[in-house]
């Protein structure tokens, strides 16, 4: 019995943190736009433009913050255990999904220029998931890999690109 341990996301979360960014982060945006319209504080804006770019990175800056805690608590950590083709996999403890594998898919993408990402659909007679991993090669902002839509470690993508390796092999050999 192999067991495989890492985190990562599920595919409909992915969709969820897709349309979270941009609305965190447009809404405060659209917010001041429309504190200022209404209040008629035009003139304001004119006479203290650093004021006013300031008090628009701050909103950015901090929604953005909250877009990453709300996409960390997508990131669950799952633990895989497979015997032969029967696969059973764990989410935080529970058990989530366990069969035979009838197909498998994955995509391993890792570039010079893009962080590494792992794509795994695992199909069992019933059920399926479908779980993305993305790692965060960069540190900083201006690193050159930096990703902010990443989940992971790289030794999270390893793994989940492993595991992908691994029931491309048993489903090969039935």
């Amino acid at each position: 019995m192999e067991r495989y341990t890492f985190s990562a996301a599920t595919a409909k979360s992915d969709i969820y943190v897709g349309l979270l960014f941009p609305a965190l982060i447009m809404l405060p945006i659209l917010a001041i736009q429309l504190i200022l319209f209404y209040l008629n504080l035009s003139d304001v804006t004119r006479s203290h433009p650093v004021l006013f770019i300031l008090i628009i990175f701050a909103c950015v800056n901090y929604s953005f913050y909250i877009a990453k805690k709300m996409q960390l608590r997508f990131v669950k950590d799952y633990i895989v255990l497979l015997d032969g083709s029967e696969v059973t996999i764990l989410c935080d403890d529970m058990e989530i999904l366990s069969g035979t594998v009838v197909s498998c898919k994955f995509k391993d993408a890792g570039s010079k220029f893009f962080s590494k990402a792992v794509s795994l659909d695992i199909f069992t007679d019933d059920k399926e998931i479908k779980l993305r991993a993305r790692a965060t090669d960069g540190q900083s902002v201006l690193s050159p890999n930096w990703n902010p839509f990443a989940t992971g470690s790289i030794s999270d993508v390893d793994v989940l690109l492993s595991l992908g390796r691994r029931l491309e092999e048993v489903h090969e050999v039935q």
